[in-house]
């Protein structure tokens, strides 16, 4: 006995052999396997020699006449003109004199340009230019973070490699860890000549109720006022290279004054 929908049996015995009228045909990619189904229509790639991410990146390499170097190479040893890449695991710690030691896998990236003094290899001038290039959700693995030093001796006075510095990238503007105390320069109508890109920095406290400190970088003053004595003031305010501050204080004790240099300004192994 059986049951019957259509020309499909539902329940009971079967007394139809056709696949055709069965009912739950299984499924390859969410497609019925009904009738005689291509590989295309499947989903399912042919088989075949297919290129590999690795097969690609590394002919992509010879097209763009990448040096590939070990991941212990020792960057101060990479004079020759070249682009050269050094790929690295979870961190840098084999990777010598690279800009920034990293926490994420990924590849170093170094433009090298060398010059000789005419005649004589015994003076160069070489530069050279790195960025990483690393996992997409890391800030740093993105590849906008360019770094750059120089190696120069035409210039009897310069035997090694500069320190790297960050040439571009975000956070160029923001303010370091390195600083200078300026509280010699601090006094009313006192001024200081900016020599750098960066930041000042001045705290007090007031010693009468209409107490202040300001500076002056513009035509126009800014000043942090007092409402009773013993308030504590601050300014923090950024300046450019070429400026003349002038302060101005008033009934007010000066505890600190820094000049604060901007990342730009700061090697990366003082940062």
């Amino acid at each position: 006995m059986s049951i019957r929908q259509g020309n499909k049996i539902i329940a009971g015995n079967v007394d139809n052999t056709n696949y055709t009228a069965l009912l739950n045909k299984p499924q390859i990619n969410s497609i019925e396997l009904n009738g005689n189904k291509t590989l295309e229509e499947l989903g399912i790639q042919a088989k075949g020699e297919y290129a590999t991410n690795e097969y690609v990146n590394a002919e992509l390499d010879k097209k763009l006449n990448i040096i590939t170097l070990s991941a212990d190479t020792d960057f101060n040893s990479i004079h020759e003109t070249g682009l050269y890449k050094v790929s690295i695991d979870a961190n840098s710690r084999d990777t010598l004199n690279c800009p920034v030691n990293t926490s994420v896998r990924g590849e170093w990236f170094i433009d090298v340009h060398q010059q000789f003094l005419m005649d004589s290899y015994l003076k160069e001038a070489t530069w050279q230019y790195a960025h990483f290039s690393g996992r997409p959700e890391s800030n740093f693995g993105s590849g906008q973070y360019i770094y750059a030093r120089n190696l120069n001796t035409y210039d009897d006075e310069q035997s090694s490699w500069t320190p790297w510095y960050q040439i571009s990238g975000p956070g160029l503007n923001k303010p370091s860890s390195k600083y200078i105390d300026i509280s010699s320069s601090v006094t009313n109508n006192g001024t200081y000549e900016v020599l750098y890109n960066g930041y000042i920095g001045i705290s007090g406290a007031s010693s009468a109720a209409d107490g202040f400190i300001g500076m002056y970088i513009t035509a126009l003053p800014i000043h942090m006022n007092a409402n009773r004595i013993g308030d504590n003031l601050r300014l923090y305010l950024p300046v450019s290279k070429g400026q003349t501050v002038t302060f101005e204080i008033k009934n007010a004790t000066v505890t600190y004054a820094r000049f604060v240099y901007e990342n730009s300004e700061v090697p990366m192994n003082e940062r």
